[in-house]
């Protein structure tokens, strides 16, 4: 009975804890969005209400920095130091800096650089508020001594060499640092090159030994998909997608890009529920919208794919991709006067899409028009359309 009891218990406390995960996603995601129509102010008022959400207060001080509140961003960011010391610690060096306070920057440098793993120097100085602090005695000082390992100096050579495409060189340092243990970097910029040398095998093989680590890791699982993308194994970058969002679920772009990987895989209706959460969140993004009704289209729920396009059009006529996707709705059902009409507007915009030209071809003779198609069919034969040269061998002469 006691043992039933406390499995209830830890039950319930799961879910509530998984509860308000999901309700800080769900304020994250508000104010992003906010922000993306400009309104930050609106943005801020939601993130307030969720001071235990360190990613939501991290957005917080950001916005109010952006906003010249600084004041505030730095209250902000000392009460983040509790739960997420490393980058508070370097934003508040940072605005410090900023700020042209040295002695406080360096006070803040010098607390981030007691915990392990900092980024590397040329990182920190790429910080355009490092420079206000750059000619002090303080800033002079903090970095006249040993920062960074002997290791962590060759690993930032590596990075570098890797910007410049210096591979063999970038492989040969790795390799004398092989038995190191900073092992995520190393195996990650293993991963790194053997993918740009497009030897895939191996850099999976680093990507595998990194996420034995630490199974979260995003690089890594970032490339570890690009890896299974280009090799067309939609099936296992799908699990690696949700890996991802299980790592960082305040990422949206993720929600959106399992959706797509969903779409490419033909798993449709799985596809529209991902594409519905994120457009929840994201109710005017011309991007999400669009995959919806490709989704609906391949669904073949024309109708409400049609709706989604006029609304497309109404907000961006400039998209050639809009038209002709209507159009091959339009041409679907039969409809090839108002196809036609589509695939001429697509034409207007672009004149050198093969499609447009092959497929209004295809109404005009199915309208009668003889002579527009045949000319329709030349222009999209001179693009190497091959449906276009089948229709003129057969109908024109």
């Amino acid at each position: 009975m006691i043992k039933k009891v406390l499995h209830i218990v830890l039950f319930l406390v799961l879910s509530i804890n998984i509860m308000a995960q999901s309700s800080d996603r769900d304020t994250y995601f508000d104010a992003l969005n906010f922000i993306e129509n400009s309104q930050q102010d609106s943005a801020i008022i939601v993130l307030k209400q969720k001071p235990e959400c360190d990613r939501c207060m991290f957005l917080l001080a950001e916005l109010y920095y952006q906003n010249g509140e600084v004041l505030k961003s730095v209250d902000v960011y000392k009460k983040l130091q509790a739960n997420a010391p490393q980058q508070a610690f370097l934003e508040l060096a940072r605005i410090y800096a900023g700020l042209g306070f040295p002695e406080e920057s360096v006070f803040y440098l010098t607390e981030y650089f007691e915990l392990k793993n900092p980024i590397y120097y040329s990182e920190i100085i790429s910080f355009s508020e490092f420079e206000v602090i750059q000619k002090s005695q303080e800033w002079k000082e903090f970095w006249s001594e040993r920062r960074y390992s002997n290791t962590e100096l060759r690993l930032e050579e590596v990075a570098y060499l890797i910007d410049q495409k210096k591979l063999n060189d970038a492989l040969s340092i790795l390799e004398l640092l092989n038995n190191s243990s900073q092992k995520d970097r190393i195996y990650f910029y293993f991963a790194d090159i053997y993918f740009k040398l497009n030897n895939f095998d191996e850099s999976i093989r680093y990507l595998n030994l990194l996420l034995e680590k630490n199974a979260a890791n995003i690089s890594a699982l970032e490339m570890k998909m690009k890896i299974q993308l280009e090799n067309k194994n939609f099936e296992q970058a799908i699990s690696s997608s949700i890996s991802l969002m299980i790592a960082d679920s305040y990422n949206p772009e993720y929600i959106f890009n399992h959706a797509s990987l969903l779409f490419k895989s033909d798993r449709l209706d799985e596809a529209e529920k991902y594409i519905n959460t994120y457009l929840d969140f994201f109710p005017d993004d011309e991007k999400a919208n669009y995959l919806k009704t490709q989704i609906l289209t391949g669904s073949q729920d024309y109708r409400q794919a049609l709706i989604n396009l006029n609304l497309l059009i109404g907000k961006n006529p400039s998209k050639p991709q809009y038209f002709i996707e209507r159009g091959d709705i339009y041409y679907l059902l039969e409809s090839y006067r108002f196809a036609a009409d589509d695939y001429s507007m697509a034409l207007d915009i672009d004149p050198k899409s093969a499609h447009a030209w092959t497929y209004y071809g295809n109404c005009q003779y199915y309208l009668n028009n003889s002579k527009s198609a045949c000319n329709a069919w030349k222009r999209a034969a001179g693009m190497k359309s091959g449906e276009a040269v089948k229709m003129l061998y057969k109908y024109c002469e």
